[in-house]
C-alpha cells in the first residue's frame, strides 16, 4: 500500500511536470511565430522560426555524433546520419543558391557517409546497438517528435484540410503557422530527447 501510494504520487508529480513543460514549449512556439507574423505576416524561409529548426536539429546531430564517438556505438552513426540528411533538407534554401534540388546531391552522399561509419565492423554489432538505442527511456519522445515532423505537420499544413476549416483570404498564412509552428515544437521535442539521450549513455559510461 505504502509502494503504491509513493508510486501514484511519483506518477502524478510526472504527469504536473510535463503538463507544465508542454505549456511552456506551446507558448515559446507561439511567441516565436508571432514575431514573425508581426513582421511580414507569414514565416519565410529565412524567418527566426525557420533558424531556430535548424539550429536545434543542428545541436541534435552534435548530439548523437558525440553519443557515437566517445562511446564507440556504430549503430548511432546511423541517427545522427538520418537527421543530418533531414538537416540538409531543411537547408535547401542555401543549397538552391547552386542550382534547384541540389540538396538531394549533398544529402546522398552524407548518408553514404554515415552508413560507411556504421558498418565498418559489420551489420551484427549495429543491430545490437539500435536495439539497446530502442530501449532507452527517451526513445519514445524521439519517436513522438518524428511522428509529428514527418506526418502530422503535413497533415496539418495540408492546404486540402486548410480550405475545408477557413475562408480563403487567411488559408495560407494557416496553413503557414500550422505547418512551421508544429515542426518547431517537434524539434524542441528532438532536442529534448536527444539531451535525454546524451545524458543515458553518460550515466552508463560512468557506470562501466
Amino acid at each position: 500500500m505504502e509502494d503504491n501510494t509513493k508510486f501514484v504520487l511519483k506518477e502524478f508529480l510526472r504527469f504536473i511536470i510535463y503538463a507544465v513543460s508542454t505549456i511552456l514549449l506551446l507558448l515559446l512556439m507561439f511567441g516565436i511565430t508571432h514575431l514573425d507574423f508581426a513582421r511580414v505576416e507569414y514565416i519565410p524561409e529565412l524567418s527566426l522560426t525557420e533558424i531556430l529548426q535548424e539550429i536545434l536539429l543542428f545541436v541534435c546531430v552534435g548530439i548523437f555524433c558525440c553519443i557515437a564517438h566517445k562511446n564507440k556505438i556504430r549503430g548511432l552513426w546511423l541517427v545522427a546520419g538520418f537527421l543530418s540528411c533531414m538537416l540538409v533538407r531543411e537547408l535547401d534554401i542555401l543549397f538552391d543558391m547552386i542550382f534547384h534540388g541540389a540538396w538531394k546531391f549533398i544529402a546522398l552522399p552524407a548518408a553514404v557517409f554515415f552508413i560507411c561509419l556504421a558498418l565498418r565492423n559489420g551489420i551484427s554489432p549495429v543491430i545490437d546497438d539500435l536495439a539497446a538505442f530502442m530501449r532507452k527511456k527517451s526513445y519514445p519522445f524521439l519517436i513522438l517528435s518524428l511522428l509529428l515532423l514527418l506526418f502530422v505537420s503535413r497533415i496539418f499544413g495540408s492546404m486540402q484540410l486548410i480550405k475545408l476549416v477557413a475562408s480563403e483570404h487567411c488559408q495560407f498564412a494557416l496553413k503557414n503557422f500550422m505547418e512551421e509552428g508544429i515542426e518547431l515544437v517537434s524539434y524542441f521535442l528532438l532536442f529534448i530527447s536527444s539531451c535525454a539521450y546524451y545524458y543515458e549513455y553518460r550515466i552508463k559510461g560512468r557506470m562501466k
